[in-house]
This record gives structure tokens, C-alpha cells and sequence, in this order.
């Protein structure tokens, strides 16, 4: 009896590790010429397991109906290239940037509001106005159903003052302004771990650790600026993208900065697949989308 419970045992413990290794991304998948046109962010939907990637299609300020949202799938498949488009009508979506979900709602910055569609129908959800917004951009999502939004500060009129802020909206759409002010250096990167949110930023090139009363705390300045998105991987360091450093920078538990990715060209608001302990990167100004294998 005992040995065929431990033969069972056995049996079990190979068959779940296959089924975990065959997870894991074990090759590098690069979508081009799929009609990406200004890739800036993409999000994995867990239910579907789909990717969903912002296309800006324009200048990344520019209010003109045209920019719209992919659906792809994690073995490389564009399963809907214009899955949410701007140019749908009854719709309206014009420099789409950062993404997140909170249960069947996909929420999406779009310039100086926020759009919400529901992930399986796409049907529009609400429009959050965030009021003296100019360049919304990265979104990050809180278990409380909390979603942050960052405001890099630079709008379409480069004499205007800067309008560098973070904003919480919580689950009844009210909108509450987390920090804000020049100091925060163009935030840009969001991500929300533990009771922490963290951000990094594009003019500065730190990672900062934000309080709820405003109060910003630089944990590590990073090689290069330009720092565009930021999730944490499988082992609990941070993934960083860098437009001036051409990669994606790995933060680890002491802090110390290394180089986890190289020869990334405009490497966006990246994303992390779980499952298959892979990130996503869109390439900003080429209109490529990398599917890689955990660094």
C-alpha cells in the first residue's frame, strides 16, 4: 500500500513539474510587421490569457480618434489587431497609453481622462476625467481595487507649467490626487507591491517609493533615465525599462542594478506574464512587440 501511494506520489510530483515548466517561456518571440503602430503598453489578462497592447497610432498627445487596442495572444498570435479602435464608430480612444484590469474592467489613459471597457466584450465602461491632467500615462492596479495613474507633466503646449502628478482613483471613480510637483521628475512607471507604489521616473531616472501622504522616497537611481515601465518578476526584483539605457534594468533585493535585457530600441511600458515567467516589451518607435523568456 505504501509503495503505491509513494509510486503515486511520484507520478503526481513529475507530472506537475511538467506542466510547470511548460509554462515558462523557453524562446523569444518578436512580433513585426503586425500593424502595431505605436506600441506604448501592454497587460496580461490572466482569464483569457491574452495580451492586450495600447496602440498611440499618432503623436502621443494627439487628439484624433485614431489610436486603438490590440489583443495577442502569448504564442505570438494577433488574434485582433484593432480590437478597441478609435476609428470604431460610437468610439473614441486617441493616444491610449498605460494599462490595467481590476476584475472584468480594463482601464486605459488616454491623454487627460481615463477610459474603461470591459475585457471580454469590450463594451465601454465610463470615462474618468482627472482634471489639470496633461500627459496621463502609466496605470497600476492596487488589491483594493485602488487604480494609480501617472501624469508625466509635459501637455501639448511646452510653455505651460509642468503638471507632474499622481492620482488614485479609487472603485467609485472619485479621483484623489496622490503627489504632485516638479520634483517627482516626470513620473512615469507604476507598479503597486505589498502596501508600497512604486514609481520611476523619466527626467530623473530614479525609482521612488511613494506614501500616501505624497511623500516621495528615492530608492536607487538607475544607470539612465528615460525609465518607462516597471513590474516585478518571479524572484521579487524589479524589471525596469530605459529608452537612454536601450534596456530593461533588473533592481534586486539589496538594490544593486544590473542589466537584465540589452539592445532594446524605445523599450515602453512593459508587462509581466506569470504564467509563463515572461515579459512583454512594445517597441515605441518601431512598432515591435517582444515576447521573452524571464531574464
Amino acid at each position: 500500500m505504501l509503495s503505491r501511494f509513494f509510486s503515486t506520489a511520484v507520478i503526481w510530483f513529475v507530472a506537475s513539474a511538467l506542466i510547470s515548466c511548460s509554462s515558462v517561456r523557453t524562446k523569444a518571440v518578436s512580433l513585426e510587421d503586425e500593424g502595431f503602430k505605436v506600441p506604448e503598453a501592454a497587460v496580461h489578462e490572466v482569464r483569457q490569457d491574452v495580451y492586450f497592447v495600447s496602440n498611440i497610432n499618432g503623436a502621443p498627445l494627439e487628439e484624433n480618434n485614431a489610436g486603438f487596442l490590440s489583443k495577442v495572444s502569448p504564442d505570438g498570435e494577433v488574434i485582433a489587431l484593432h480590437w478597441i479602435d478609435g476609428a470604431q464608430e460610437g468610439r473614441t480612444l486617441n493616444a491610449p497609453k498605460g494599462l490595467a484590469i481590476v476584475g472584468e474592467t480594463l482601464y486605459v489613459s488616454d491623454i487627460n481622462v481615463v477610459r474603461k471597457f470591459n475585457v471580454f466584450t469590450s463594451a465601454e465602461e465610463g470615462v474618468i476625467k482627472i482634471e489639470g491632467a496633461s500627459f496621463l500615462n502609466d496605470l497600476a492596479a492596487a488589491p483594493d481595487g485602488t487604480v494609480y495613474v501617472s501624469d508625466s507633466g509635459t501637455g501639448p503646449d511646452p510653455e505651460a507649467p509642468r503638471t507632474d502628478a499622481i492620482y488614485a482613483i479609487a472603485p467609485d471613480d472619485s479621483v484623489r490626487k496622490v503627489a504632485s510637483g516638479d520634483h517627482l521628475a516626470g513620473p512615469n512607471g507604476l507598479l503597486v507591491r505589498g502596501g508600497d507604489l512604486l514609481m520611476v521616473n523619466w527626467v530623473g531616472g530614479t525609482l521612488n517609493k511613494i506614501a500616501d501622504d505624497g511623500t516621495v522616497t528615492e530608492i536607487v537611481k538607475l544607470p539612465n533615465n528615460n525609465l518607462d515601465g516597471i513590474v516585478e518578476d518571479a524572484k521579487g526584483h524589479l524589471l525596469i525599462s530605459s529608452w537612454a539605457g536601450k534596456c530593461v534594468y533588473r533592481v534586486d533585493a539589496k538594490n544593486e542594478v544590473s542589466e537584465a535585457i540589452e539592445n532594446l530600441d524605445a523599450p515602453a511600458d512593459i508587462a509581466w506574464d506569470a504564467k509563463r515567467q515572461s515579459l512583454i516589451v512594445p517597441w515605441f518607435l518601431s512598432g515591435q512587440l517582444d515576447l521573452l523568456p524571464a531574464p
